[in-house]
């Protein structure tokens, strides 16, 4: 990793539209970084310091749980491996199908925790954000 060296502006622009571009895609931050060879924590300041950079960052993290949610739906329409044809006829591959379960299960997961307010378990359907009361008027954080 480099950035002991100060970036230009120029040069920070480009970093971070890069590394803006690969978290779009579906990359981790940490991958991004080490494919742009800048360290996490020059990233990290460099964004901290520019609030443009950081609505940049926060657009990218939102497509990419969107691109994320994309492979979900991809995986569980796929029925590619489903069947296997042998010379007894089709069979069911239960080892593809349960990979399927299991990668779609792992993303799930990821976008829960990338994006709990939109993709969490967690639903408030009674108070529409408000806090909750009790018949005393005691006021109870969710």
């Amino acid at each position: 990793m480099i950035s002991k060296m100060a970036h230009s502006v120029k040069q920070r622009d480009k970093i971070i539209n890069d590394i803006c571009e690969i978290v779009r895609s579906g990359e981790a931050l940490r991958n991004a970084c080490k494919k742009i060879k800048v360290s996490t924590a020059s990233f990290y300041k460099y964004i901290d310091d520019n609030e443009e950079y950081q609505k940049q960052y926060a657009r990218a993290c939102e497509e990419r749980a969107e691109n994320i949610f994309e492979d979900i739906l991809k995986i569980a329409d796929s029925q590619e491996n489903d069947v296997i044809d042998t010379e007894h006829g089709p069979i069911t591959n239960h080892n593809a199908i349960n990979r399927n379960r299991t990668q779609i299960e792992a993303r799930k997961w990821m976008l829960s925790k990338l994006q709990p307010k939109k993709y969490g378990d967690k639903l408030d359907l009674t108070t529409g954000g408000d806090k909750l009361t009790d018949i005393k008027g005691i006021t109870f954080d969710k």
